[in-house]
């Protein structure tokens, strides 16, 4: 359907904008995603969802935005009403979940003045009692980019996960140094209870070097197409189902495992998630490396984050980034862990290391 706007789309379901629609009419805009909520008293009953999707549906039920094609929708069809409320429309990758806040749609909707960022946190971004650490950093990115559109590339983000955040935050950057190659920036993430996130951001220029080699080639490992999925939809964290994500070695979390070091493909399900903040969104994705090792829930706290990113603009095909988790101690309640990020072509585009608290 490219090629078409939003008009064109909607009457070709026979829909119009505020208009109550069924389910079953949505079929035209099925592979791609529109702003839609539940119609009054149109809920999404239990006996309705059926698996893989259902559970997720439900949890996220009073969504206002929504991915479509047949495969989401199936048992549904006839069953709910929809009111159509959006005034554009994109492509979407080819599984189809029921969101409430996409990433692309959260940074768009944030505002922007002299005094910084304003965001507004919905509840699938949240991690626990706080919003997810990758999200976070995101925004603190995003602040510093926003505030000075000029800098260098990004070359190192070192993150401090001070306090909860959620719901209303704000963000605002300030330039500790601007030397002639090298800028550090650092952006804090504010909620209500105070600082909860703090970013140090170093962005640096090119420079000639006799060093262009990479030291860690990406493992001989099965592609996305060869992988089963990590963590079901409808188990863990809600932030995580903004992401496909599948194993390609390692274990998955409270298995009693004893592996500790861990590959997961990964990518956005926002096709528009792209650039460095999205990215940076992306990489915190995994949970920590020992959590494979507990045998039941615990609670858990990553404290810092420090990574190091190897190319100006990453880039990768169909959106897929191997990620790798690895720990290297835990002890005394806490753990260590290196992280690396190749694209999916082999290139080695970000490497990282996490302090995590656990409390197992």
């Amino acid at each position: 359907m490219t090629g078409l706007n939003i008009a064109e789309l909607l009457a070709s379901a026979g829909a119009r904008a505020n208009h109550i629609i069924p389910a079953s009419r949505l079929a035209p805009l099925w592979g791609h995603c529109v702003s839609v909520e539940r119609a009054p008293g149109k809920g999404f009953g239990r006996n309705n969802c059926r698996a893989p999707f259902g559970p997720a549906m439900h949890r996220q039920a009073p969504s206002p935005s929504a991915f479509l094609n047949k495969t989401s929708l199936g048992p549904l069809h006839f069953a709910l009403e929809f009111r159509i409320i959006g005034a554009d429309f994109f492509p979407c990758s080819s599984k189809a979940y029921f969101m409430t806040t996409l990433f692309s749609a959260l940074i768009d909707s944030a505002s922007f003045n002299e005094n910084g960022l304003s965001a507004a946190i919905t509840e699938d971004w949240m991690q626990g009692r706080t919003t997810y650490g990758g999200l976070a950093a995101a925004l603190c990115l995003e602040t510093a980019l926003r505030t000075f559109p000029d800098l260098p590339p990004l070359r190192s983000a070192m993150v401090s996960f001070i306090g909860p955040a959620g719901a209303a935050v704000e963000a605002r950057a300030k330039i500790l140094r601007q030397g002639k190659s090298v800028t550090f920036v650092e952006a804090d993430l504010i909620a209500e209870k105070g600082l909860a996130t703090r970013c140090i951001f170093v962005f640096g220029g090119d420079r000639q070097s006799a060093f262009n080699k990479s030291y860690s080639p990406r493992p001989a490992l099965p592609g996305p197409d060869d992988c089963e999925e990590y963590i079901p939809d409808g188990h863990g964290p809600s932030f995580l189902e903004h992401f496909d994500r599948l194993l390609a070695k390692g274990a998955r979390p409270m298995t009693g495992a004893t592996e500790h070091d861990h590959f997961i493909w990964a990518r956005h399900r926002d096709e528009r998630a792209t650039g460095v903040p999205a990215f940076l969104a992306l990489a915190d994705m995994p949970p920590p490396a020992v959590l494979p090792m507990f045998t039941g829930p615990a609670p858990l706290s990553s404290m810092t984050w420090q990574l190091n990113f190897l190319t100006e603009n990453p880039m990768t095909q169909d959106r897929w980034w191997l990620l790798e988790s690895r720990a290297d101690y835990a002890g005394n309640g806490y753990t260590s862990q290196d992280m690396l990020i190749w694209n999916h072509g082999g290139d080695l585009v970000l490497a990282g290391r996490q302090s995590v608290a656990i409390f197992a």
